[in-house]
């Protein structure tokens, strides 16, 4: 049986007085192992409000993913594992969920530039889950924060990390890092893990280059878990226009990989939709547009994380958003290689 060394999170009290040198241990805490847990972010009673309406959510979304799969698989993310996007019309679509004032002021000392919430998510690990592939969440430096519904434990399915394998020869940089499968092999053997634990009312935040899998739920229930991906941003947005048509492109293909039944294809609709999300900078798109009394419950911090999503036109911006043909080109590029590299596979394969 493999054995590892074992290693413990930096856990930070999320109630103690937001100082600047609470702020700056915790950003420094984060930059030297990967990940940090904040403890007693939210109140139990607003977590189990939360839960509820979530799970009413999700058991509508396996139900019609099951349907339109037929049964042939379970699971849009891997075996027993569901992703799901939070709707915007959704007391799940709250202001500290959004931008939490410890999490905010703990991002702006890491990324110390721009950046914006480009998945409003989660990701759930259902009774008979397996283990991962221990794998980065791609090579470019983004900050995942996990906000459980549910008290997490090594029996329902705690992300299981290893530390410091974010760092670049040993030092913090924001840079892209992409590892090789012999390099994943031998950092496992060599730097320490942890599991992430918490409870109800914690939340974690993790170096999405680090590596990391999700682990087995043993128990009767699933595990949930908010995610919320925070990736740095350029100045201006590509245009609704050209981001809202390959949307539309990922949404056909994703109904397309769900008839089939078929895991890789499935794996491609996803990446896709990320790709749009990425390249938009958000992922309110004309699907789950902020209309106008849930924009005005915001808070001025949660209205300028969500600067580059798709608005009511009734709403007038607090943070207008330029918009640039450079940016849209660059999206369109790097999806239209993507979808024809995608279709090219296919057809030869076909063939």
């Amino acid at each position: 049986m493999q054995t590892y060394s074992v290693h413990t999170t930096p856990r930070f009290e999320a109630k103690q007085a937001l100082s600047a040198d609470f702020i700056a241990q915790a950003a420094q805490a984060f930059q030297q192992e990967g990940v940090i847990i904040l403890e007693n972010a939210f109140e139990v009673a607003q977590v189990q409000q939360w839960h509820t309406a979530f799970m009413e959510l999700l058991q509508k979304k396996v139900a019609a993913f099951e349907q339109n799969a037929g049964g042939k698989v379970q699971g849009n993310h891997d075996v027993q594992r569901w992703n799901m996007h939070l709707p915007t019309q959704s007391i799940l679509f709250d202001t500290l969920l959004l931008a939490h004032p410890v999490v905010v002021a703990v991002l702006k000392a890491i990324f110390q530039r721009d950046f914006a919430p480009v998945f409003i998510a989660s990701d759930i690990a259902f009774p008979g889950s397996t283990n991962q592939e221990i794998h980065q969440d791609g090579g470019d430096f983004s900050i995942a924060v996990n906000i459980p519904l549910v008290d997490v434990s090594q029996a329902n399915g705690a992300t299981e990390v290893w530390a410091k394998t974010h760092l670049q020869q040993g030092v913090f940089s924001q840079a892209s890092c992409e590892l090789s499968p012999e390099a994943i092999q031998s950092m496992v053997q060599t730097y320490p893990n942890d599991f992430l634990t918490m409870k109800r009312g914690s939340l974690s935040m993790r170096d999405m280059r680090m590596l990391h899998r999700g682990t087995v739920n043993h128990t009767q229930e699933p595990r949930p878990l908010i995610s919320l991906i925070y990736m740095p941003t350029e100045a201006k947005a590509p245009y609704w226009q050209v981001t809202n048509f390959f949307v539309r492109q990922a949404k056909k293909l994703r109904q397309q990989a769900w008839k089939t039944g078929r895991q890789s294809l499935i794996d491609h609709a996803n990446t896709l939709g990320r790709m749009c999300d990425i390249g938009a900078m958000s992922d309110r798109d004309y699907r789950r547009q902020i209309d106008a009394a849930t924009y005005a419950q915001l808070s001025t911090d949660a209205k300028y994380l969500l600067r580059f999503a798709d608005l009511a036109p009734a709403i007038k911006p607090d943070f207008e958003v330029a918009r640039s043909w450079r940016t849209t080109w660059a999206m369109a590029k790097d999806l239209g290689l993507y979808m024809f590299e995608f279709y090219r596979k296919k057809w030869s394969s076909a063939n």
